[in-house]
């Protein structure tokens, strides 16, 4: 459900109890629901912030991106810090639209698509533009 919030450009953190009026869950025991908070806490995927008690979905890649623009700016950090590219998977999960995005990049040439044979999946990697002189 986070997830679903976070793909549909609804970035607001919830707070437990507002989680679990959505689930229609809201007669749990008390030990069950302070188990609930702990283990949404705890969880990799869900960004838990202690001071307002709240939670939000948080994408494999580890930082947000919510348009292609902030996805081109993060994948020029990479490819500047000699870290690569990033998932296909990792990207479809973090940014809204990434087809649409994706194919925007590619069109545009300021990304290429790469197909990794040992693990078989596609790695997104920053293209390098090339000046020729004048």
């Amino acid at each position: 459900m986070l997830r679903q919030r976070y793909m549909s450009k609804n970035y607001e953190p919830m707070s437990a109890e507002e989680i679990l009026t959505l689930l229609d869950l809201t007669d749990l025991a008390t030990e069950t629901r302070l188990w609930l908070v702990q283990a949404l806490g705890e969880n990799a995927k869900i960004q838990h912030y202690p001071e307002s008690n709240k939670f939000l979905f948080k994408p494999t890649l580890g930082f947000a991106v919510k348009n292609r623009h902030q996805l081109l700016h993060k994948l020029k950090e990479l490819d500047r810090d000699g870290l690569g590219g990033v998932s296909m998977t990792d990207i479809k999960e973090a940014l809204p639209n990434a087809e649409k995005s994706l194919k925007k990049l590619v069109d545009s040439k300021d990304v290429m698509i790469h197909h990794t044979v040992r693990q078989g999946r596609d790695c997104v990697l920053q293209q390098q533009r090339v000046r020729v002189g004048s």
